[in-house]
């Protein structure tokens, strides 16, 4: 079954945490978005001073099409366990909505995806996207996919940084905050 979404205390342990100090993830953005009308146009990637966690944060840009980075990390989620999945954001241009997409990988190799939105508006500065997650098998890796998605009318320009995964401590969150399936 997919891991479900929770909402919580603070972590206690984190897991994971990443930003943007060694690099790149990919030299090119890649299209994640192929097969939708109109030619992939404006696709950017490149590290930038403003950040939130170090020196480095990642700025995907697109005109049309989504332009988006991929990483596997791999992870130990225990079966059971709640973590919390974060990381910083800043849509600095475009108006439509931004997903977001990650993806857990258990032993077994089965892949359990899910999604989420930013909610953030050009100009709102940095804001935080969490989800909370209870694996109900151990999770071995996980794949995180960090998009600029543009309608093909307006530019998007989205920074992120400081990406984590933080464990709680048993009994922080109860069954009754299960507020969503993570499942697409």
């Amino acid at each position: 079954e997919p891991p479900a979404l929770l909402h919580g205390e603070p972590a206690v342990r984190t897991t994971l945490q990443t930003s943007f100090e060694e690099g790149l993830w990919q030299s090119e953005p890649s299209d994640c978005s192929k097969g939708l009308p109109g030619a992939a146009d404006g696709f950017a990637i490149s590290l930038v001073k403003d950040a939130t966690e170090g020196s480095s944060a990642l700025e995907l840009r697109s005109r049309n099409h989504a332009a988006c980075t991929t990483k596997v990390f791999p992870v130990k989620l225990r079966a059971g366990t709640v973590y919390r999945y974060a990381f910083d954001y800043s849509v600095l241009q475009g108006r439509d909505p931004q997903p977001v997409y990650y993806q857990l990988h258990d032993h077994a190799g089965n892949r359990i995806p899910a999604t989420g939105e930013l909610t953030g508006t050009p100009g709102s500065g940095w804001q935080s996207f969490e989800a909370y997650l209870l694996p109900r098998t151990d999770v071995t890796s996980l794949e995180i996919t960090l998009y600029a998605h543009a309608s093909g009318t307006d530019e998007k320009v989205v920074r992120y940084d400081n990406l984590r995964v933080e464990e709680f401590m048993p009994g922080d969150v109860g069954e009754d905050e299960i507020v969503a399936s993570a499942a697409i």
